[in-house]
């Protein structure tokens, strides 16, 4: 039985889901910037046999996304640091938190000048400039 683990988190990108794109172009696992058949508004999808990223449409300038990994947590969290560090080296604000899917523990936290003690701070909260 392969192990399996969800996370969760969010990207605030007032300019758009386009520069944050760009600085996942490097990630071993495929991100992509789709457009909504619905409402033409842009989201980030990638599906493959070792994670999915799921993000609703239209959301700006904070986009919450989750997903999962299957495999063991070693795996997990190093996708996961690689996709951090690419947001963090692109200057994008974020933060992930990556759960046991098991017993529903966080086993690991990533972020990007995130205000420090706040799980989802409103928008003001965040730098005006990134």
């Amino acid at each position: 039985m392969t192990e399996e683990h969800h996370y969760c988190g969010t990207i605030h990108a007032p300019l758009g889901l386009t520069t944050v794109a760009k600085s996942l172009e490097g990630c071993t696992w495929p991100v992509e910037k789709r457009r909504s058949g619905y409402d033409g508004t842009f989201f980030l999808s990638s599906r493959n046999d070792r994670i999915d990223l799921e993000m609703d449409s239209g959301q700006g300038p904070r986009y919450l996304f989750s997903g999962g990994v299957d495999g063991p947590e070693d795996l997990a969290r190093k996708l996961l640091g690689e996709f951090s560090r690419l947001l963090s080296a692109g200057g994008v604000v974020h933060r992930i938190e990556l759960y046991r899917a098991d017993a529903g523990d966080m086993i690991a936290y990533w972020h990007y000048n995130w205000p420090e003690g706040q799980a989802d701070p409103g928008a003001s909260a965040l730098p005006k400039d990134r």
